[in-house]
């Protein structure tokens, strides 16, 4: 898809996206000392933007850089003045990740001093491995530090090992919630698998921590009773009470329709006419027809009886399906014309709107422009090198999955290449892996696999490599 790549180093590239930015729009800050490649590749790039109608900067936190993503701002800020339509998306490493960074708290360096400190009694770690997170060493350290560790998690993470308590998690498919999109946009989910007892959604074992901790400790009792955390009935009663201690997130209240919502009366089907099996996936218990699995914090009947119509708001259609239509299709039927608006509304709230230009004038671009790299001669530059099959986490649960996960290798300059095989001398210790030359990877730069090599492994740094089996 893209018509021209340039491979460099994050501070390099945002330099040329200052220049880029300063080529669209004289006012933004001017770049010296690029390279005569470099100015072509400004001159084009600001040609190509001007030239469309609605162009779009894309850019991300694969790279930890906030470098780039300022100059991914500065070009949309540049654009903004001429082409209105012009956007910026800024691409987040979690589906969650901006619902976490609205709701605030400690950073996990903020955890760690406290819980040297002593401070910490009872740290609750809520489905999250965080040896994805922290060094090995800074693991342990936390976990000795912490008397009482209580980890709720759908996954068997390697910290659950060393937990006083350990309580299993319903999985997104196996609860309802919330998620934040990069856009700012909160978005409902359902539930549609319904696992076995003990199994629960992860508010569900927090009010029950809750209430024991009220039934054993009378002080604790009166400040728990304050939050209204015991008290609530569903997940309609959890979101508004998020709204009231996070007022940001407000919002999400109108992300979908309550678990009270009728139509004519009726719930919601979740599963389409000729879903059918219900007592076959039973049947190597029992024959018998059991009754459909109740959903209490959802609009939804679990079969296929209930109320269906095109005009149902976008957030509750579990599927499309017109007669007569193939499924694709059926699609058509739900908006006002094809291509149009969805005739139950817009699916989703945004917590923050896309400001007005009248309201809000444009932005200044930013000044802060980084210094060009500069290669460092006991050092390299590690970058994450993200793989399909390999850097995500849940998804290598899978066998098929990490069946196709190829072993993880050290991409490196094809100028620098001697060695099979080389040492990363990484924070969390040495790794051996195999050389992989790349060509237009620049002098100073090697790609070591995200998540794959070290657990924590997920943003640059500085390390040194050398050839295996010399003596550090």
């Amino acid at each position: 898809m893209a018509a021209q790549c340039f491979r460099a180093v994050p501070d390099d590239i945002a330099r040329i996206g200052f220049a880029i930015a300063h080529r669209i729009d004289p006012s933004a800050p001017t770049v010296t000392d690029l390279t005569d490649e470099q100015v072509r590749l400004v001159e084009h790039v600001a040609a190509t933007l001007l030239a469309a109608k609605k162009p779009l900067v894309v850019s991300g936190m694969q790279y930890g850089s906030p470098a780039l993503m300022r100059a991914a701002a500065a070009i949309a800020s540049a654009l903004a003045r001429t082409i209105p339509a012009s956007g910026l998306s800024l691409v987040l490493p979690e589906c969650n990740s901006m619902g976490l960074a609205l709701l605030g708290g400690l950073t996990l360096e903020a955890v760690m001093a406290q819980a040297r400190a002593g401070k910490i009694a009872t740290l609750v770690i809520a489905e999250n491995d965080l040896t994805r997170r922290l060094s090995p060493a800074a693991v342990v350290e936390l976990l000795e530090a912490v008397p009482n560790i209580v980890i709720i998690d759908h996954t068997d993470t390697p910290p659950c090992r060393d937990a006083t308590l350990v309580l299993p998690a319903a999985a997104f498919s196996e609860c309802s919630g919330t998620l934040v999109s990069q856009e700012g946009r909160a978005q409902r989910f359902f539930q549609a698998v319904y696992p076995p007892q003990p199994i629960r959604a992860g508010w569900r074992w927090m009010q029950a921590l809750a209430r024991a901790q009220g039934c054993v400790n009378v002080q604790a009792a009166a400040r728990i009773q304050a939050t209204g955390l015991t008290t609530w009935q569903g997940l309609d009663d959890v979101i508004a009470a998020l709204g009231r201690a996070c007022p940001i997130l407000a919002g999400m209240v109108d992300a979908a329709p309550g678990a009270d919502y009728r139509i004519d009366g009726q719930k919601l089907r979740s599963q389409t006419y000729r879903a059918s099996g219900r007592t076959v996936i039973r049947s190597h218990i029992s024959v018998r027809d059991q009754p459909p699995p109740g959903s209490p914090d959802t609009p939804f009947s679990s079969s296929m009886e209930g109320a269906y119509t095109p005009d149902m708001p976008p957030s509750l259609v579990p599927g499309y399906q017109v007669p007569s239509w193939n499924s694709v299709q059926s699609l058509n039927r739900f908006q006002h014309e094809i291509g149009g608006d969805m005739r139950g509304g817009i699916s989703g709230v945004r917590l923050f709107p896309a400001p007005d230009a009248t309201d809000h004038p444009i932005r200044p671009c930013a000044t802060d422009i980084p210094a060009a790299f500069a290669r460092a001669e006991d050092s390299v530059l590690v970058l994450p090198d993200t793989r399909l099959f390999g850097s995500e986490e849940l998804s290598m649960l899978s066998p098929p999955v990490a069946a196709r996960a190829t072993p993880p290798t050290l991409r490196v300059p094809t100028g620098a290449a001697g060695p099979t095989h080389m040492t990363l001398h990484l924070p969390d210790g040495a790794h051996t892996l195999p050389v992989e030359p790349l060509a237009g990877l620049p002098d100073g730069v090697v790609l070591c696999p995200s998540h794959m090599v070290s657990p924590a492994f997920m943003f640059p740094c500085m390390a040194r490599i050398t050839p295996a089996g010399e003596a550090t």
